[in-house]
């Protein structure tokens, strides 16, 4: 009896066999696309590496463009010299000046010294430089190696066309001062090096995972490295050429795009070499393809599938293509996700030059809590309104939650761009509930360009918005800033130091040094500052306090520091009160965000007498911004420590907050001239007035006054004509550790023996 035809057990049995064949077509289909794509993907490398290497040419003459600028500089000054005095006397101030190497410069045939002696015989490459000083326009010479100097040199000349004497400056710099790559390599590139046609390198760096070292030629690291002489021969091809290059070359398995374009400012004496790992240029290229391709599959995939099984995954098919909640339904307009969507949609399909922009409300929560939940949502409301008015269809916005705003917005200039913004912040501070409660919405936005650098993705773009938002938050008198790989490496290292930070103060990496201050009127150390600085034993070397004191105030690490800091001295002069040694007062720093902590004083207080610290020997400095920020406030904490024996001082006097009412609201002991002072202004009688006014009237009511930052002797006869009692600098003393400075305060303090900068 034959058995009967069953759809229902034939439907498993046809949906592999569909699969199956399904697959195998896409995988030979995408085999032979791949295959014939070779040629496809060797040009969008080579075109990927030339928009880097844009990128590191910058780099690459940064050096020698300065020169050239300095070099200009000094040019002009000579524009209208009519005599050998006025050459010399405009050349005067750069004898023994490290700036331009070897200086000399041209007059009716004749070479000069810049001390204004006439050169009979040339000793650096005297062909070359003769040559050289004819030329009638800015011109350098090649890399020569200067007989004299025993040294690589480059030779740069700009001719002098408006005087009627001295016809040219010539400058001759030793090679490795002006040819360097040290900052060029970027992802993307394994080895970066500028060499000249024949292959010798003069500046190299490459990435650690690059398998070989270039070694100082070139054609002979190519030799070894390809070992293949049509591969040697086209790089050799792309050093000659007189404009940009580029080859691919394989190695051990590996494609290689080769880059390389003379250097205009080295008139073209050397070129920019570029080596990258060609898949590397087009991962977005591959993962396109990929990507294309895997839609392609699953659709195939899924329609063989639907055909056998429509009638059993009905219900699941529409659940599968129902999308997920692409908006934020309070102000109805697209949330982070429905934004990168869309985001992406329009970038695809537009050859527009577009940004990501992270706009954050950098003080939301005051005015939430200000105007009521209800309210605070009507200005959002309103902002994405106004968003939503200045957004064409070819720009985005979303919200992202917690007044934070993400935009796509096209531009044709970073100026127009910025402008945008500023306009739509000003109408949205127009809005009536902020103005009639006298509330301006304070709008920090972190930026990121796109098609101006290096390529990214829209996700990889909002997250280097958001990083850019986020450091702009964190200085308060930043509204704007624009992410680059400068930011990101700021962001990467101060997340390293939180990461060390608190190991670094339980294995007291965290050292105390102290500088000395000279009283002038007696001749000997009058007192000292105490300072921090951070001691890597990975690197065995410090991290100087420009690193990490900004981040320690803004994540409030700088408490924990500032009592560590404060305890060493306690502990020092403690012990050396014990030992019967000599003891000087000493100053501590005290930021803003330990002096407003709740336990301020009696933190300060009670260790002094934990310590049996004598009074006036101790110190707190505060900086003259925190002073001018709450008078009533510091008032009292001042108050607080006098009555305890601890002296207070106004620090950074004049950096920008300057207020006569700090002498007049607050009984401070001294007051600490920021080293501003000490920099020459538009009329030096004016600056000397005004100065000695601040200290005779600081004198005149009991106060102390120190200067700050004095390096030179020039510097010191100027602070003490003014008045000026006590003086702090390296030309007395630089900041030591504690046992250099134990022994310093045993010793001759006149700063006859003690000053280190003559």
């Amino acid at each position: 009896m034959a058995k009967k035809f069953s759809l229902k057990k034939l439907a498993p049995h046809a949906g592999r066999v569909a699969i199956i064949v399904a697959v195998l077509f896409l995988t030979i289909y995408m085999i032979t696309v791949l295959t014939a794509s070779s040629d496809f993907y060797a040009e969008s490398a080579k075109q990927n590496a030339k928009i880097y290497f844009d990128e590191d040419m910058v780099h690459a003459s940064e050096l020698a463009e300065y020169h050239y600028g300095e070099l200009y500089k000094l040019v002009d000054k000579m524009e209208f010299a009519k005599s050998k005095e006025q050459v010399d006397a405009v050349i005067e101030s750069y004898i023994g000046s490290e700036q331009f190497g070897d200086l000399r410069y041209y007059s009716q045939g004749k070479s000069y010294s810049p001390m204004g002696d006439e050169i009979q015989n040339e000793l650096s490459a005297p062909e070359l430089i003769s040559a050289l000083s004819k030329s009638k326009n800015a011109c350098c010479s090649p890399v020569y190696f200067d007989a004299r100097a025993q040294v690589d040199c480059v030779a740069f000349f700009v001719p002098v066309r408006g005087s009627a004497y001295v016809d040219g400056v010539l400058s001759i710099v030793p090679a490795k001062n002006i040819i360097s790559v040290g900052t060029v390599l970027n992802e993307k590139t394994s080895a970066v090096a500028i060499l000249d046609e024949d292959g010798k390198i003069y500046s190299s760096i490459q990435s650690e995972q690059f398998p070989a070292n270039i070694g100082a030629d070139f054609i002979e690291f190519m030799k070894s490295f390809a070992q293949d002489k049509g591969m040697v021969d086209a790089v050799r091809q792309v050093l000659n050429a007189d404009k940009l290059d580029s080859t691919e070359i394989e190695a051990k398995g590996v494609r290689y795009t080769v880059v390389a374009q003379p250097i205009d400012v080295f008139d073209g004496h050397l070129s920019l070499l570029t080596l990258s790992v060609s898949d590397e240029l087009i991962t977005e290229e591959i993962a396109y393809i990929r990507h294309f391709t895997n839609i392609l599959i699953l659709a195939v995939i899924a329609f063989a599938v639907g055909l056998v099984y429509a009638f059993l995954f009905q219900k699941k098919a529409k659940e599968a293509v129902s999308t997920a909640n692409l908006s934020d339904s309070t102000l109805e307009c697209s949330n982070t996700e429905g934004f990168r969507r869309k985001a992406i949609n329009i970038s695809y399909n537009s050859g527009e030059r577009h940004a990501i922009a992270v706009l954050s409300i950098r003080n939301f929560h005051f005015v939430d809590n200000q105007l009521g939940s209800d309210a605070s949502v009507d200005v959002l409301k309103f902002i994405s309104h106004v968003f939503s008015t200045f957004s064409s269809n070819r720009e985005a916005f979303g919200y992202a939650g917690d007044g934070k705003f993400l935009l796509l917005i096209n531009y044709t200039t970073e100026s127009a761009f910025r402008d945008k913004l500023l306009v739509m912040e000003n109408v949205i501070n127009k809005y009536d509930a902020l103005m009639s409660n006298n509330i301006k919405l304070k709008i920090v936005a972190g930026v990121c360009l796109g098609f101006g650098g290096k390529r990214r993705t829209i996700p990889e773009m909002i997250d280097c918005a958001t990083i850019a938002c986020e450091e702009a938050r964190a200085d308060v008198k930043m509204s704007y800033m624009i992410y680059t790989d400068t930011v990101r490496d700021k962001v990467t290292r101060n997340e390293q130091i939180e990461a060390q930070m608190e190991t670094a103060l339980e294995n007291n990496d965290f050292r105390l040094f102290l500088q000395p201050k000279y009283n002038v009127k007696e001749d000997r150390v009058d007192s000292a500052e105490a300072l921090v600085r951070w001691f890597d034993p990975k690197k065995g070397d410090y991290i100087f306090p420009a690193e990490f004191i900004s981040l320690f105030e803004t994540n409030g690490f700088i408490v924990k520091m500032d009592h560590y800091i404060y305890l060493e001295v306690l502990k020092y002069l403690g012990a050396a009160q014990e030992r019967g040694e000599k003891v000087i007062p000493i100053s501590v720093n005290v930021s803003r965000v330990t002096a407003i902590s709740p336990d301020f004083v009696n933190f300060y207080v009670g260790n002094k007498k934990k310590y049996q610290i004598e009074d006036d020997l101790i110190t707190l400095e505060f900086t003259e911004s925190f002073a001018v920020e709450d008078y009533s406030k510091l008032a009292e904490i001042v108050n607080a420590l006098h009555e305890d024996g601890i002296r207070c001082s106004v620090d950074d006097f004049g950096v920008g907050y300057s207020s006569f009412s700090i002498l007049k609201e607050l009984s401070m002991d001294e007051l600490k001239l920021d080293r501003l002072f000490l920099t020459p202004g538009a009329n030096a009688q004016r600056d000397e007035k005004i100065i000695t006014t601040i200290v005779d009237l600081a004198k005149d009511m009991g106060m102390t006054v120190v200067q700050e930052g004095v390096e030179n002797k020039e510097m010191f006869d100027r602070v003490v004509a003014m008045g000026i009692g006590i003086v702090q600098g390296y030309y007395y003393a630089k900041a030591m550790p504690l046992e250099d400075f134990r022994i310093f305060i045993k010793s001759n303090t006149s700063i006859r023996y003690k000053a280190v900068v003559k």
